[in-house]
């Protein structure tokens, strides 16, 4: 079984639902093994998460989540997002994938531009919560 790497950034009511519903993936047995990781810059958030056991492993710092991985998503509050890029920007692997959950997507690519390298390829997406 191929592994491919997730990194959530951002354990809020979407973040934390995306990371539910990859880990129900993850048990229907489907082609691919989701080794996640989660991260938040609120520190709360991430000890519950840790404790809850859904994650393979919580980060504590962004850089650190991000080192490696496959896909990166972004489920950060909007006024965290730009420094989010700013923080993770060295330590992207060439090839990411970035799922950048912003409701403001100009602003997020313009931020990608900015702070990512060439090769990391930016996905805007508006999830919806039901």
């Amino acid at each position: 079984m191929s592994e491919i790497s997730v990194s959530i950034l951002g354990l809020g009511k979407l973040g934390m639902s995306m990371a539910l519903a990859l880990q129900r993936y993850n048990r229907s047995g489907g082609k691919y093994h989701l080794k996640l990781t989660g991260y938040d810059s609120r520190q709360t958030l991430a000890k519950t998460a840790n404790k809850k056991g859904i994650f393979d492993r919580v980060e504590f710092e962004a850089s650190t989540a991000v080192r490696g991985q496959d896909i990166v998503v972004i489920a950060m509050p909007y006024a965290e997002v730009e420094a989010t890029y700013q923080r993770i920007s060295d330590d992207l692997r060439d090839d990411v994938v970035i799922l950048d959950t912003s409701l403001l997507t100009q602003p997020s690519q313009k931020w990608s531009k900015k702070y990512l390298s060439e090769k990391t390829h930016l996905v805007t997406i508006a999830p919806v919560l039901n």
